[in-house]
């Protein structure tokens, strides 16, 4: 008996509370049909505010009977003011969103901005890079229009040959696992293939490749003192085959020396190919100083003194430490300091890829070399070579102007070329 008065109590209630709600809503909406004819649209949005904040109040105490049939009531009645807050949601969301997006174009604004004027600071922060511009010129531009000067990839291949050149040097103290060897006779030896090359009329680049292949076989393997001049031989052979469109043949070989025969050349050289790997990819100075005399408006005066300059590289052992483009570019300075040329300006540091303080052991022992007398000049025939008008009489100029500035060559060399 308890139990059904305590039911129907409750849906007492309920239904009270029902027809108390639905007299509210009447109320509610024709004050709102009156007010809205009465505001402007803005107030329209403050009310339909303040309803859904009440509706949303009215909801909480609903919720707080358990009844299915009083929430299926509530919720047809409330129909009208879920609509109205549905829209105010998502007008809200529209409008933080459109927020959103306004914060967010001023945040990336920023940070491209400040981006920009971090790059702009690194650069102008950046002396190197500043110097680096405004100190050489695009001398390959005015080479555009020439097929055989590849100036499009002229960069590229000169990166290239400075990678090589690295893979290409030998030893340069391969002399202390040669029991029966020393440096003075390679000293003779490299100043009789001179001759050689002399009475060939042979390239440039014939010469330094034949010094590099006996450096480098020599840097791997032992040889006797009876088999050095015929290392010396093969290398100017191969050399020859490499680098000249016409090369002498074997005979002329025979002509300018009678301690080996043609089957001795010919397996010398099929044993030096196979030491070496047929590795003959060396980038010569010659490469690299066609490129600095672009930098110094191919002068003929200089790029001869630095071609007996570099020669003279040939001769003593410790420029194997240096590489090929070093040689050549510590010749072109050298040749400029002599003649007068001026400093060593932004093409020459950006063409040649050093600058002087770096060229300067390089240049020191030039200088040394330069200062022995002629009598004990360590090869007498690069300097007759290079005595001749062909090339300009380049030896008698250079070794003349090395003795006149003997007292400030001194004070500029360092001590360590004097131990």
């Amino acid at each position: 008996m308890k139990k059904t008065t305590v039911k129907k109590v409750i849906v007492k209630k309920e239904n009270k509370i029902n027809l108390i709600l639905k007299d509210n809503i009447h109320k509610n909406e024709n004050k709102l049909t009156g007010v809205s004819q009465r505001l402007p649209q803005k107030t329209n949005q403050s009310i339909e505010n303040f309803l859904t904040k009440k509706t949303i109040s009215e909801e909480n105490k609903e919720n707080d009977y358990s009844s299915e049939d009083f929430k299926k009531s509530s919720l047809n009645n409330n129909i009208p003011k879920i609509s109205l807050k549905e829209n105010t949601l998502k007008e809200k969301n529209e409008e933080e969103k459109e927020r959103n997006n306004e914060n967010n174009n001023k945040n990336t604004s920023l940070i491209e901005i400040l981006k920009a004027s971090s790059d702009k600071n690194k650069l102008e922060n950046n002396e190197e890079f500043q110097k680096d511009i405004q100190d050489w010129a695009d001398l390959d531009a005015e080479d555009a229009n020439d097929p055989s000067m590849v100036s499009e990839y002229v960069n590229e291949i000169f990166d290239y040959m400075r990678e090589l050149e690295k893979t290409t040097m030998p030893n340069p103290k391969y002399m202390d696992h040669q029991e029966k060897l020393s440096w003075k006779m390679r000293t003779v030896l490299i100043d009789w293939l001179i001759d050689i090359h002399n009475q060939f009329r042979l390239l440039p680049e014939t010469l330094y490749l034949a010094v590099n292949i006996v450096d480098r076989f020599l840097s791997s393997r032992e040889v006797d003192t009876y088999k050095l001049q015929l290392v010396g031989v093969t290398a100017m052979f191969i050399a020859a085959k490499y680098e000249e469109i016409v090369a002498p043949s074997i005979q002329n070989y025979l002509y300018v020396q009678d301690l080996y025969n043609e089957d001795e050349i010919l397996r010398a050289e099929r044993y030096v190919l196979k030491a070496l790997d047929f590795g003959l990819h060396y980038p010569s100075p010659m490469s690299f100083l066609r490129r600095n005399s672009k930098a110094d408006n191919y002068d003929p005066l200089s790029r001869t003194f630095a071609k007996f300059l570099m020669e003279l590289s040939l001769i003593d052992h410790r420029f194997l430490f240096f590489p090929p483009s070093k040689v050549a570019a510590a010749s072109i300075y050298l040749s400029r300091l002599i003649l007068d040329r001026g400093e060593w300006n932004g093409n020459m540091r950006h063409y040649s890829g050093y600058t002087e303080e770096e060229l300067s052991d390089c240049v020191d022992l030039m200088l040394l070399l330069l200062l022995i007398p002629r009598k004990n000049f360590p090869s007498i025939q690069l300097l007759k070579k290079y005595e001749s008008k062909k090339f300009m009489k380049a030896s008698l100029h250079i070794t003349k102007w090395a003795y006149e500035h003997m007292s400030l060559i001194e004070k500029r060399l360092s001590p360590k070329y004097h131990k």
